[in-house]
């Protein structure tokens, strides 16, 4: 399942402790949050973003209160 970020751009509370991030190879900049590896390099691919290159996948993992 995608995640959402909050109105700020920020991670919710209610976020998986352990996520998937998609963003680009370029710049890094963020593309979207999944909660399964799969659904991540699924969306990643070129062919389904509409890029010339496909995305990388980043497994985050959230630490601390």
């Amino acid at each position: 399942m995608q995640l959402k970020l909050n109105d700020l751009g920020m991670i919710p509370a209610d976020y998986p402790k352990v996520f998937f991030r998609v963003s680009t190879w370029n710049t890094g900049s963020f593309v979207a949050d999944f909660t399964t590896e799969a659904e991540a390099i699924a969306a990643s691919y070129a062919s389904k973003n509409g890029t010339k290159y496909d995305h990388k996948v980043s497994t985050m993992k959230l630490m601390g209160a």
